[in-house]
């Protein structure tokens, strides 16, 4: 679980919870700190008691600002929440996703929880090809392209890679220097 959610108002928590899965993160709705998670997204009108001190508080009260570092006034703003929750868990250096991408060979289309995107031939290929193995050399992506210059990969890694960028929070595909291209994060794909 990437956030949890502290309140005992369940539409609350649908809506936070449905608004960060849109974002690709994995939220829970609990009454207490007591689960294990990344970000705790807190409740001040209903949890009285101390908070951690990385919570994101929110209320109606402006005055339970100074109970935590970071704060939300409600009614929450789902963009600002969203913003919020990806610069928590996405900061620089960090190379975590979530959630589930889902390739449609037949239309050659990515879904994910932020939208949906087509895909050419070619950069089918080589995501098809990423999901296979940890690691695809240049070498085996030429090969995909049969008789090309070593650069069409460049490109089309480029091409796909910017696409992803636009469905996903941040980069999906590692390029490793020297040696070739790499899925990164905790990203689930789904083959149809």
């Amino acid at each position: 679980m990437d956030i949890c959610v502290v309140t005992n108002d369940a539409l609350l928590a649908r809506f936070l919870i449905l608004e960060l899965a849109e974002a690709g993160f994995h939220a829970e709705q609990h009454t207490d700190f007591a689960s294990e998670a990344e970000l705790y997204l807190c409740d001040l009108d209903f949890y009285v008691d101390e908070v951690p001190e990385e919570t994101v508080g929110f209320s109606y009260d402006e005055n339970k600002r100074r109970r935590v570092q970071s704060f939300l006034h409600r009614p929450i703003d789902a963009e600002k929440l969203r913003k919020l929750a990806a610069e928590r868990l996405l900061a620089p250096g960090r190379h975590v996703q979530t959630g589930t991408l889902t390739i449609d060979r037949v239309s050659r289309r990515i879904k994910t929880a932020l939208g949906e995107v087509g895909l050419s031939e070619k950069e089918l290929a080589l995501l098809l090809a990423l999901c296979e193995t940890p690691l695809l050399r240049r070498s085996d992506a030429i090969k995909l392209f049969g008789d090309g210059e070593s650069n069409v990969v460049d490109v089309y890694m480029h091409y796909l890679r910017k696409k992803l960028k636009a469905v996903c929070l941040g980069d999906v595909i590692e390029a490793k220097r020297g040696k070739g291209y790499a899925l990164c994060g905790t990203i689930t794909m789904q083959i149809r």
